[in-house]
């Protein structure tokens, strides 16, 4: 029985969670966030990580006045979707941008509140994952087919080294 390597049972997991996310986001909205106490500046700080339509956001705010009464604390919120907060292909206010799910916002006034906002599409992040099995998937049956692992020559008359560029042929 063959061993399930890490590098490839990692990021498998990891995707099925994001997909299910992903999916999850469209019928139900949520939000999971710390929300600091006062800090020596005078402002409130909140981190918000949002799945909301597709998307993953992290935000982080500062703020003279406090956004719940409970300060120091993590606190998991849920909500409607909202289809029409971020559009999918491009857009661009004067807070920031959007383009095929990527969403930046900067709003900062020195002396009141500001926030940043970055948003990543969950279809990406699972994307950027499946890359390393993949790789490993085709390293691997380049090298079960008899294909010499750095020149990708045929070695089935000579398998114990490549005549094209003189690698050994490894051994199991």
């Amino acid at each position: 029985m063959r061993r399930l390597r890490i590098s490839i049972a990692l990021p498998l997991l990891l995707c099925g969670v994001l997909l299910a996310l992903w999916i999850a986001s469209y019928r139900r909205a949520f939000t999971y966030g710390f929300y600091a106490d006062k800090d020596a500046t005078g402002f409130y700080r909140d981190y918000d990580i949002v799945s909301d339509s597709g998307q993953i956001s992290y935000t982080w705010f500062w703020q003279y006045s406090p956004t719940y009464p409970t300060r120091g604390v993590f606190i998991y919120r849920s909500f409607d979707p909202e289809p029409d907060r971020w559009p999918w292909w491009w857009k661009k206010n004067d807070m920031g941008f959007s383009f095929a799910g990527f969403y930046y916002e900067n709003t900062a006034s020195p002396s009141r509140l500001g926030w940043h906002t970055i948003a990543v599409p969950y279809w990406f992040l699972i994307f950027i994952l499946m890359i390393i099995p993949a790789l490993r998937y085709w390293r691997r049956r380049a090298r079960m087919s008899g294909l010499c692992r750095k020149c990708g020559y045929d070695l089935r008359a000579t398998p114990a080294r490549c005549p094209e560029c003189g690698t050994a042929a490894e051994t199991a």
